[in-house]
C-alpha cells in the first residue's frame, strides 16, 4: 500500500515539475479523489503500524514506556544490541545501559601497515547491568541478545529478577559471618538496603518473642541500631568513592528510620509481635518455605518484586509516609489477591 501511495506522490510531483503553476497543478482532474484515496491508504498503513507495535509491545510490555518514534527506532535496527542501549532508562528505570561481551579483531588491515592495534567489538552476551549511578550488577551466564529485540530484552527482565534473588540470598548468608563495615561495600545497594530490614526485622521479632522482659530486649535493640548509626556515620566521614557513599547515604536513611521504630516501640512497651504498634510496621522477612523474600504490613502480603532500583538516594522516611505504605498495601491487598512487583518501589 505504501509504494502505492508513494508512486502516486511521486507522479504528482513530477507533473507539478513539468506545469510550474499552482492554479493549472491544483485543478488536474482526478486530483482531488488521488488524495483523498492515499489519505485512506496512509489511514489502513498507521492502523496496520499500530497493531504490529501493539503485538510487540503485548510480548515486553515496557515497551509502552517508549512512543512509536522510539519503538520504530528499535525495530528498525533489531541486528544491532547497542541500538536499545539510548531506550533502556526508560524501560527500566534504574538499568541505563547493558554491558555486552567484547571479541577481538585481530585481522591485518590491508594496506602498506602488515598489522594494526586491535579493535574491540561487541559481542551479542550480555553480562551486566550499569546503573545511572556508576553501579554494576553482573546478571547469570549464557544470556544472549538474539533474535526479537522484544524477547531478549524479556530475558533480560526475567535474568534480573533471577540474579537479584539469588544475591539476596547470599547477602544474607554473608551477613552472619562477615564484618559489618566489609559487608556494606561488598554488595549491590539494593540488596544491602533489603537484607538490612531483613535483618532488622529478625532482631526485633527475636526480642518480642523471648525471655520474659521484652521492653529491655527492645532497648537493646534500639541501642544495636544506634550504635549501628554511629559506626555508619564514622564510615561516612572517610574518603570514600561516590558510589558506596551513595549507598551508605541510603542505608543510614533507612537506619535511621528503624531506629525511630523501635524507639517508638520502646516508648509505647510494646511486647508481642501481634501489637498493632508492631503489625503497621514495613516489615521484610525472609521466607523458608517459600525460599523468597516477603513484605509484610498490616495484613498485607507481598513477595519481593526484584525490580533493580540502583544506588539511588532514598527520602527521608517520616510518619505520614509510613501512613502512605499502610493505606497503599491496604488498599492493593483489597483490590488484588496476587504479589505486585511495582510495591517494591513503594517499600523503597
Amino acid at each position: 500500500m505504501f509504494l502505492q501511495v508513494d508512486k502516486t506522490w511521486k507522479e504528482i510531483m513530477r507533473k507539478v515539475q513539468r506545469i510550474p503553476n499552482a492554479m493549472r497543478a491544483a485543478t488536474q482532474p482526478g486530483l482531488l479523489e488521488t488524495f483523498q484515496n492515499n489519505n485512506s491508504l496512509l489511514d489502513q498503513i498507521n492502523k496496520c503500524l499500530e497493531d504490529y507495535l501493539e503485538s510487540k509491545r503485548l510480548i515486553f510490555p515496557r515497551f509502552y514506556f517508549l512512543s512509536n518514534d522510539e519503538l520504530l527506532q528499535i525495530l528498525a535496527q533489531t541486528r544491532n544490541p547497542q541500538a536499545v542501549q539510548p531506550h533502556l532508562s526508560k524501560c527500566f528505570d534504574a538499568i541505563k545501559a547493558l554491558e555486552f561481551g567484547t571479541v577481538q579483531d585481530n585481522r591485518p588491515s590491508s594496506g602498506d601497515r602488515a598489522k594494526t592495534p586491535s579493535q574491540v567489538q561487541h559481542s551479542n552476551d550480555i553480562i551486566a547491568m550499569l546503573s545511572p549511578d556508576g553501579e554494576r550488577v553482573a546478571l547469570g551466564k549464557g544470556l544472549k541478545a538474539r533474535g526479537n529485540v522484544e524477547n531478549w530484552l524479556g530475558l533480560v527482565e526475567e535474568n534480573m529478577m533471577v540474579t537479584l534473588r539469588r544475591l539476596l540470598k547470599a547477602s544474607i548468608q554473608d551477613f552472619e559471618v562477615t564484618d559489618k563495615n566489609d559487608w556494606v561495600v561488598s554488595h549491590a545497594s539494593q540488596i544491602i538496603l533489603a537484607v538490612s530490614q531483613i535483618m532488622w526485622c529478625k532482631d526485633c521479632t527475636e526480642c518480642l518473642t523471648t525471655g520474659t522482659d521484652k521492653v529491655a530486649n527492645m532497648k537493646a535493640a534500639l541501642q544495636r541500631a544506634i550504635d549501628n548509626l554511629t559506626n555508619l556515620a564514622a564510615v561516612v566521614r572517610q574518603e570514600i568513592p561516590k558510589l558506596i557513599r551513595n549507598i551508605l547515604g541510603a542505608k543510614i536513611t533507612i537506619d535511621v528510620h528503624l531506629r525511630d521504630i523501635c524507639s517508638e516501640l520502646v516508648k509505647k512497651e510494646v511486647e508481642t509481635v501481634n501489637e498493632f504498634e508492631w503489625l503497621k510496621q514495613l516489615r521484610y522477612y525472609w521466607d523458608t518455605e517459600l525460599d523468597n523474600c516477603v513484605i509484610r504490613m498490616s495484613n498485607s502480603y507481598y513477595v519481593y518484586g526484584y525490580e533493580y532500583l540502583g544506588a539511588s538516594m532514598r527520602l527521608v522516611i517520616t510518619p505520614l509516609t509510613d501512613k502512605c505504605y499502610l493505606c497503599l498495601m491496604g488498599l492493593c491487598s483489597s483490590i488484588w489477591e496476587v504479589h505486585l512487583p511495582v510495591l517494591l518501589v513503594l517499600a523503597n
